[in-house]
Order: structure tokens, then sequence, then C-alpha cells
């Protein structure tokens, strides 16, 4: 459990800074995944800084609340 939560806590914080750096044409690869995923990612990019301010944060409230054995 500790390392899927490590996992998820580097991939939200990756895909935010993703979602803020990379401009729109360097995210065509993602109409292989299917219409769901291009109308969501479309959504996260119209929302801009919000969006990136999220996935951050849930990436650091995965960090804080981790337990380490």
């Amino acid at each position: 459990m500790n390392m899927f939560r490590n996992i998820l806590t580097v991939a939200s914080i990756a895909f935010g800074i993703c979602l803020w750096c990379l401009p729109v044409d360097d995210w065509r690869w993602v109409d292989a995944l299917g219409g769901q995923v291009v109308m969501a990612l479309d959504f996260l990019l119209k929302f801009q800084p919000f969006s990136t301010i999220i996935f951050v944060c849930i990436g650091l409230a995965l960090f804080m609340t981790r337990k380490q054995y």
C-alpha cells in the first residue's frame, strides 16, 4: 500500500506539472486512448491553472498522509 501511495503521489505531481508546462500540441498521442480521455484532458487544459494546483495538492496530501513502517 505504501508503494502504491508513493507512485500515485509522484504520478499526480508529474501530471500536474505536465499540464502546466507542455503545450497543447504535445498531447496529440492521447487520441489513441479514446474519446472520454480526450474530453477529460481538454477540460483540464481549459481549467488551467486550477487543474495543476488540484493535482499538486492531491500529491501533497498523499505525501503528507503516508505512514512508513
